[in-house]
């Protein structure tokens, strides 16, 4: 259950640290617009815009490109690939573990008769 809780805790700060940068990235502005009609108020509408960092070309390379295929592809793969190289382990130390068990009741059973 420890080692649960510290991996949910690993991922949950990755998760954070990998989207904090999103925040940093726009900006909503409110900009005047004029009434339709004469008599009508003028108002303002509220404008999503870019901060220097949206729109730099070379970090929107870096974090939606290299980053993502990093953390999407690459991290899953490698850690699927690490579970099963356990996998395979346990199953061939618990084949060798059953191949001397039914080696000692042979022995056993030779001994008994």
């Amino acid at each position: 259950m420890r080692q649960a809780k510290l991996q949910l805790g690993v991922i949950l700060t990755c998760v954070l640290l990998y989207n904090v940068p999103r925040f940093g990235e726009g900006y909503l502005a409110t900009a005047p617009i004029n009434g339709t009609g004469p008599g009508e108020p003028a108002g303002h509408v509220v404008q999503a815009r870019y901060t220097w960092l949206g729109n730099n070309e070379m970090y929107r390379i870096i974090y939606y490109n290299i980053l993502y295929a990093a953390l999407m592809l690459a991290v899953p793969l490698v850690a699927l690939s690490g579970l099963n190289v356990r996998l395979i382990r346990a199953l061939t130390a618990l084949r060798r573990k059953r191949a001397e068990m039914q080696a000692r009741r042979r022995i056993l059973f030779a001994f008994n008769y």
